[in-house]
């Protein structure tokens, strides 16, 4: 690993669908690290009613890579201005899943240790229409005392 920070993170998740947008934020703490000219954000997230899940996300020019393990389980490749196809698994059963992204960005500005992902796709499920997700994703290097 190039550079490897633990950071502070604030999930803001957006979905928009049917007129109506439903927000939700997230504190939590995970790792942000380069490796080469790729971005690596890592964390774990405990989903009610479900339990853990463990969150990698890669981001390189413009293409990006949603994974979930553990209690969830997703994968979905991400590439701006393209579909692509993925899946998600919950204990309810295996869903095949579309995006179209519209956004894949990571600004990390490494003097000041702070930095937003910003990721924004049209999500289909089964065929259908789920909605637009924008995930904003602000990073800030835990100092090291």
């Amino acid at each position: 690993m190039d550079h490897c920070h633990e950071v502070n993170i604030i999930l803001s998740s957006t979905i928009e669908r049917e007129g109506r947008a439903e927000e939700t934020q997230l504190y939590i703490q995970g790792q942000f690290f380069i490796k080469g000219d790729a971005y690596y954000l890592k964390y774990k997230e405990n989903v009610e009613d479900f339990g853990e899940v463990d969150h990698t996300i890669r981001i390189k020019n413009n293409e990006g890579l949603i994974l979930r393990k553990g209690a969830i389980e997703m994968r979905q490749p991400l590439v701006v201005g393209s579909s692509r196809e993925g899946t998600y698994k919950s204990p309810i059963g295996v869903m095949q899943t579309l995006v179209d992204a519209e956004c894949c960005d990571v600004q990390w500005l490494e003097d000041c240790g702070e930095g937003l992902i910003t990721i924004r796709y049209d999500l289909y499920m089964q065929g259908e229409s789920f909605g637009r997700v924008t995930l904003i994703y602000q990073l800030k290097t835990i100092s090291k005392k």
